[in-house]
Parts: C-alpha cells; sequence; structure tokens
C-alpha cells in the first residue's frame, strides 16, 4: 500500500515480490504456488495482484507521473520476476478470473 497510496519506493514492493516468487515451485512443476493445482493462497493474492497491475498500466496512485508504466515494465522485462510473471500469467489464464475481471483500457 505505501508505494500505491503513498509514493513509497517500488523497491519495497519488488522485494515482496520476489519474497513471494521464491516460495513459487520452480518453473515446470506447476504455474501455481502448490504446484499444478490452483489453491486458496492463488485465491487470497490473485484480486491485489490483478488491482496493482491496474495500478500500474494506468499510471494512478500516489506516486510520481510515468512511475507505474514504468515499474510494471520492470515486473514484465526484467529476468530476476521471471517466474513471478509466469505464476501471474497463469491466475490470469483462469477462466474464472476472466469471467470475473474487467479490467477497464485506457
Amino acid at each position: 500500500m505505501g508505494f500505491v497510496a503513498r509514493g513509497e519506493p517500488f523497491d519495497n514492493l519488488l522485494k515482496g515480490f520476489e519474497a513471494l516468487q521464491s516460495l513459487l515451485p520452480p518453473e515446470g512443476k506447476g504455474p501455481f504456488a502448490l504446484g499444478s493445482q490452483f489453491s486458496i493462497a492463488d485465491a487470497a493474492v490473485l484480486p491485489f495482484i490483478a488491482r496493482l497491475y491496474v495500478i500500474l498500466k494506468n499510471d494512478i496512485g500516489g506516486f510520481a507521473k510515468g512511475v507505474g508504466p514504468a515499474s510494471f515494465k520492470i515486473l514484465q522485462e526484467d529476468e530476476k520476476y521471471k517466474r513471478f510473471k509466469t505464476y501471474v500469467e497463469a491466475l490470469f489464464e483462469r477462466e474464472s478470473f476472466k469471467k470475473t475481471f474487467h479490467e477497464v483500457r485506457n
């Protein structure tokens, strides 16, 4: 919340993503938190990640103009977050998510 609401450093949020990523099984062992099966752990983080992505892409929050898209680009392109990106893509591909989350696009 600090980054979104008060413009605190994005690095703080990246540390959280690194911690989450370290808990995920290695690629090839299933895309979700516990492997091949979607679990309550995935359901718990999915809405927060989805909303954060909308905030970053649309550059809305307590951070300076342009920081949102730049931060999103880090999550998409930095190899350090490859496993996290794969995880998020698997979450977003869930049919239940696609049916219930309708991102407003600029």
